[in-house]
């Protein structure tokens, strides 16, 4: 079933309810189904780093991932084959 399917479904049962009103609704839902569920893509790639380069855009070493993708997580990062225990983030912080 697709989103404008559901919409009208719902307009039926609730029609003073706006498209853009339950769109937002579906879309919050959807969110929540696939955080209990811990749906997930992963991926992994092998690349040479860089010591002048700090930032490295994965649309370039995933294949999987583009630039129109949310990357929520990166679960591990391994240097030389053995994982790194931390990441120094964008800010400074260390974070686990």
């Amino acid at each position: 079933m697709i989103q404008q399917q559901m919409i009208e479904i719902i307009q039926q049962l609730h029609p003073e309810y706006g498209e853009t009103q339950i769109r937002l609704m579906l879309n919050q839902a959807m969110d929540e189904y696939v955080e209990r569920c811990g749906i997930s893509i992963e991926d992994s790639d092998t690349f040479n780093t860089d010591s002048s380069t700090m930032y490295f855009d994965f649309s370039t070493y995933l294949g999987s991932i583009s630039d129109d993708d949310e990357l929520l997580e990166i679960t591990r990062v391994d240097y030389d084959d053995e994982p790194i225990n931390r990441l120094v983030g964008a800010d400074g912080l260390e974070g686990t």
